[in-house]
């Protein structure tokens, strides 16, 4: 899908990067991996991975190898007053993300959970968003509190303005760091009333809700990227819940 940039889009392309956050010096905001106009199912998480930007030495993508634009792809020092079509770049990048040179070892975890739903991130149903759309260097993990807090300041409101405007069906958050992060920046009601799936390693929690703009949520607490151990039951398991919460709440809505 092409067309014009919407405007609260163009105005956060636009914004600067904040001071002494550790934004990787090159990058270009991340306003959504794949495109949230044709997506019916957005997958949540903190902010880019700084894999999206940089090799394994630190140094920036480039040509073959890149996944998004950056300012040297595009040829400028900043957004902040590039051409219209200088921006489009960066924009249709983001939105072409699956077709281009996608980080498969991190979104293929998430496409199997989607799968289940009836989604895909390759077919263009589902799309990925972050409440912060710099990636960093360290990762968010390894951040002081007082960059993280900066960061969530600045962009949260830009990840409730996309999910209202481009009305997502469903959200899915994977993982309690980004449950938490989305409860107290986007705001949400949940209840955990779900039946928890355990193992001897694992024990994950299922909680349903909405937004407070009413968009409906399945989260569940164990993060199947950072968790250590989790059996291929489990995961099958949460993919499996997931699946079932999803389709309960959409048959609740029709009704």
């Amino acid at each position: 899908m092409t067309g014009p940039i919407p405007r609260y889009v163009e105005e956060r392309l636009r914004r600067p990067p904040p001071e002494g956050c550790n934004v990787i010096p090159g990058s270009t905001p991340v306003v959504g991996f794949g495109d949230p106009r044709n997506a019916k199912v957005a997958t949540i998480g903190l902010n880019p991975n700084r894999l999206e930007f940089l090799d394994s030495e630190g140094s920036l993508l480039r040509e073959d190898t890149q996944r998004l634009e950056t300012l040297l792809s595009v040829g400028a020092n900043s957004l902040g007053n590039v051409e219209d079509h200088v921006l489009a770049r960066v924009f249709e990048g983001c939105n072409w993300y699956f077709e281009r040179h996608p980080y498969r070892r991190w979104f293929d975890v998430l496409e199997r959970v989607l799968n289940g739903t009836g989604v895909s991130y390759y077919r263009g149903t589902a799309c990925h968003l972050t409440l912060v759309q710099w990636a960093t260097n360290p990762t968010w993990g390894l951040l002081p509190e007082s960059s993280r807090a900066v960061l969530l300041r600045q962009d949260a409101p830009f990840l409730r303005e996309r999910i209202e405007d481009e009305r997502i069906e469903l959200v899915l958050l994977n993982g309690r760091g980004v449950i938490t992060a989305f409860s107290e920046t986007i705001g949400c009601d949940l209840g955990d009333d779900e039946p928890p799936i355990a193992d001897a390693r694992t024990q994950t929690h299922f909680m349903t809700g909405t937004t407070d703009a009413g968009t409906r949520i399945v989260a569940w607490t164990t993060n199947l990227h950072a968790a250590v151990g989790v059996s291929e039951w489990h995961r099958a398991g949460i993919a499996e819940r997931v699946a079932a919460l999803a389709a309960a709440g959409a048959n609740d809505v029709e009704v």
